[in-house]
């Protein structure tokens, strides 16, 4: 989980940099990587909730 926060966050950071740049950069790739560790890991937690 937190490796996806910390995606999620610097992503955000980047992505709000770079557009303020009106430059193409990472931010939105790392951004949407931390939304789809994000996804996988509830979606894998909410499985195992379902199964109990």
């Amino acid at each position: 989980m937190p490796c996806a926060l910390f995606c999620i966050a610097f992503g955000a950071g980047h992505y709000v940099i770079d557009m303020s740049k009106q430059q193409n950069g990472f931010g939105g790739w790392l951004l949407l990587l931390g939304l789809a560790i994000l996804v996988f890991m509830l979606v894998g937690w909410f499985r195992n909730v379902i199964e109990e």
